[in-house]
């Protein structure tokens, strides 16, 4: 399988982590201010880049509560947000985690400080910054 980058041909089965990422950059420095992804196939630990970015937010689909120092939280990404209010519900509606900071995380457990079962839980998102209103829900998936 081939692809291009800025006219030059690269076989993706050849390319090394430190390229791809080296690529990734690349890209992100020459298109407009965004949030990118440089999730690829066939990566161990692809990561995300926040380039230069005014104000957003950026809602991942998936943590890893296990303590091992990588995605061991559920964030949201965001810059230049002044209100917000996230709730984390299971999949029986129950309310797991609530917050009103942008700043705080959750970190995979009840109200009460047990962990959570691995599953898929709900998220409901309202945020505002100076010039737009975020309003959003979605999966997120729990996995240990």
């Amino acid at each position: 399988m081939f692809f291009r980058i800025f006219g030059v041909r690269f076989n993706f089965l050849k390319v090394t982590k430190r390229v791809f990422i080296f690529l990734a950059i690349a890209f992100i420095s020459s298109a407009p201010p965004l949030f990118a992804q440089s999730a690829a196939i066939g990566f161990s630990d692809p990561s995300s880049i926040l380039a230069n970015v005014s104000e957003g937010i950026y809602v991942p689909n998936v943590f890893t509560p296990n303590y091992d120092g990588v995605n061991d939280a559920f964030y949201i990404a965001n810059k230049g947000i002044a209100e917000y209010s996230l709730k984390i519900f299971d999949r029986y509606g129950i309310l797991e985690f609530e917050t009103v900071s942008p700043n705080i995380s959750w970190d995979g457990t009840t109200p009460s400080g047990l962990p959570l079962s691995v599953g898929t839980y709900f998220y409901v998102l309202v945020a505002k910054s100076a010039s737009k209103e975020y309003s959003q829900s979605g999966k997120i998936m729990l996995l240990r």
